[in-house]
């Protein structure tokens, strides 16, 4: 995923994203700066630092994963991988779409900060959450939602691969259907 289910005071997962390839790859120092500069937002002191814990928000987090996903690409091409084709899933589809050369490096920030605002909007006027459940298969997962249905509404939002589906409802319910799932032996 790009996919992760967010509670308040959770978004310490993503701190520190990025530094390594920061501070160890030819020209991701100077990509955090350029994109820094467009997005006019500080992607060091967000990455690695999240004083304002906003990282974890949409609109904060999706262009801050895109430049990782770009610092990645760099970090390939220093041991000589370039990519002969290239697809992404989601969000990752811009970190592609750039790869490709079928967005410049503005267009592409630009673009997933839109969609990160956008994104923002609409969980603003409809509160839920989302949660990335591996290990447990399509099925089992609908059932979970069901089992849940008790406290609100869970759903099967994307079903990435046979082993990680994502589920999208209620933060009530999604609570509830991460607990049995994790009794289930899944990870989240």
């Amino acid at each position: 995923m790009n996919a992760v289910c967010v509670f308040p005071g959770q978004g310490s997962q993503y701190v520190g994203m990025g530094k390594e390839f920061y501070q160890h790859v030819s020209g991701v120092e100077q990509l955090f700066k350029r994109a820094s500069s467009i997005l006019d937002m500080d992607l060091c002191r967000l990455c690695f630092e999240d004083p304002d814990q906003i990282l974890a928000q949409t609109e904060f987090v999706q262009p801050a994963i895109t430049v990782v996903n770009l610092a990645c690409l760099l970090a390939a091409g220093e041991v000589g991988i370039i990519p002969v084709a290239v697809a992404g899933h989601s969000l990752g589809e811009y970190a592609a779409l750039f790869c490709a050369r079928a967005f410049s490096l503005e267009d592409t920030l630009r673009l997933v900060r839109r969609r990160g605002v956008l994104m923002q909007q609409a969980a603003s006027l409809y509160p839920g959450g989302m949660v990335a459940v591996m290990g447990l298969d399509i099925s089992r997962c609908q059932e979970l939602c069901e089992q849940a249905g008790a406290v609100g509404s869970g759903e099967v939002a994307n079903h990435n691969s046979p082993r990680q589906v994502i589920l999208s409802g209620d933060k009530e319910a999604l609570r509830v259907v991460s607990d049995y799932a994790k009794k289930a032996g899944a990870k989240l």
